[in-house]
C-alpha cells in the first residue's frame, strides 16, 4: 500500500468518477482505471461499485479511505514536524476560510505573515463552514478560520477543537423607516432597539445557503421564536440581502462582524433580537482534535489574533493550547 495508492483510491472516492480523478491526477484514465483494479485484486476485494450516480464506496472502500486519511495525515504531520526543525525555512500552509472572514482579515494578516515566513509557501480555500469541516477531517487543509454556532442542537465534531476568537450579535436588517419600525422597543442596554420577529409575519426572509454557519444560526432563532416567514430566498451573499433589504424587497437577519464589512450600511436599519433566541455565532480557529499545528499555523494564527484584537473586534482571545 503506496503513498501513491492511497492519494488514487481517495481522488476516485471524491470525484466518483474514473475520467474526474484521473484529470485532477494529472493521469491518464485508463493508467488510472488499471491502478484500481491492481490495488483491487492485490486486497482481495471490490473498494467501488457503479450506480446510476458514478462509482460509490463499499464497506471495504470506506473502510480503506478512512484508513488512507489517517496515514496520508501522518505523513504530511511528519513533513511539518520536520519543516518546524528547519525554523520556517521552508513549508507549506493550507489555509480554509470563510468568503467574508476572507474579506476582511486576509488583506491585513497576509503582509505581515510573508515578512515574518518568506518562504512559507500558502494556498486558500474559501469554503462555507460545513464544507471546511469536511476538508479539515480530511486532511485537506492545515487548519480554518471560520464561524461556530454553539446553538444547543448543532454539537460539534469532535473530530475538530475550535478555539474562539470572537463572538458577534445577529440583527434584524430591513430598509429604512420600515412600517413596523413603530413596533420595536427602545432599551438602554443595546445600541439597537429591539424587534418583534413576528412583525415581520409577511415579508420575505432572505437566507444564506444551508451549509453556512449563519443560515443555521438564523434557523435556530425562527424555530425557537416559533415563527415561520410566510415567504424565504436563498442567497450566497450578505450584500445582496442587505441591497435587497434597503430596497424594501424583504429582511435579513446577518451577524454584526459581516455587517462591518458591507457597503451602504446607512440605506437600512438594524434591530436588536432578543437574547433567549440565542441571536450569536463565534468565530474559531478550526484544528484537527489529533493533528499537529505546525510552526507556521501557529504563526498565522497569532497574527489573526493580534489584527483583530488591535482593531478592537476582539471580545475575547483564547490561545491556542498548541
Amino acid at each position: 500500500m503506496t503513498q501513491k495508492e492511497l492519494v488514487y483510491v481517495l481522488a476516485v472516492a471524491k470525484e466518483k468518477s474514473i475520467s474526474k480523478a484521473a484529470q485532477k491526477l494529472f493521469i491518464t484514465q485508463p493508467s488510472l482505471s488499471n491502478a484500481i483494479k491492481k490495488i483491487e485484486e492485490a486486497l482481495g476485494t471490490k473498494l467501488f461499485i457503479r450506480t446510476n450516480r458514478g462509482l460509490k464506496l463499499t464497506f471495504s472502500g470506506e473502510r480503506y479511505c478512512a484508513i488512507a486519511n489517517d496515514i496520508i495525515k501522518i505523513f504530511e504531520d511528519f513533513e511539518i514536524e520536520i519543516s518546524d526543525i528547519n525554523n520556517l525555512k521552508k513549508g507549506r500552509l493550507h489555509i480554509g476560510i470563510t468568503a467574508y472572514i476572507s474579506t476582511y482579515l486576509l488583506p491585513k494578516v497576509l503582509p505581515k505573515f510573508k515578512q515574518a515566513a518568506p518562504n512559507i509557501d500558502f494556498t486558500f480555500i474559501e469554503l462555507t463552514s460545513v464544507e471546511l469541516e469536511k476538508e479539515l477531517k480530511e486532511g485537506l487543509i492545515d487548519f480554518a478560520i471560520m464561524p461556530t454556532a454553539g446553538i444547543p442542537d448543532l454539537q460539534p465534531d469532535p473530530k475538530i477543537k475550535f478555539t474562539p476568537f470572537k463572538t458577534v450579535e445577529f440583527y434584524l436588517v430591513t430598509k429604512k423607516n420600515h412600517p413596523q419600525s413603530k413596533q420595536s422597543v427602545q432599551s438602554d442596554s443595546h445600541a439597537y432597539p429591539y424587534m418583534d420577529l413576528h412583525c415581520m409575519k409577511d415579508e420575505i426572509f432572505m437566507l444564506g445557503s444551508p451549509t453556512q454557519r449563519s443560515r443555521q444560526v438564523v434557523e435556530y432563532i425562527l424555530r425557537k421564536s416559533d415563527f415561520l416567514p410566510a415567504q424565504t430566498l436563498t442567497t450566497h451573499n450578505y450584500q445582496t440581502a442587505k441591497n435587497l433589504a434597503s430596497e424594501g424587497l424583504g429582511v435579513s437577519i446577518i451577524p454584526s462582524l459581516h455587517l462591518e464589512i458591507l457597503e451602504g450600511p446607512e440605506k437600512n436599519d438594524f434591530y436588536a433580537i432578543d437574547s433567549a433566541l440565542h441571536p450569536f455565532m463565534t468565530f474559531s480557529v478550526a484544528t484537527h482534535a489529533d493533528g499537529y499545528l505546525s510552526k507556521a499555523s501557529r504563526l498565522f494564527i497569532e497574527l489573526v489574533g493580534e489584527e483583530v484584537e488591535k482593531n478592537n473586534l476582539l471580545e475575547e482571545v483564547i490561545r491556542s493550547e498548541h
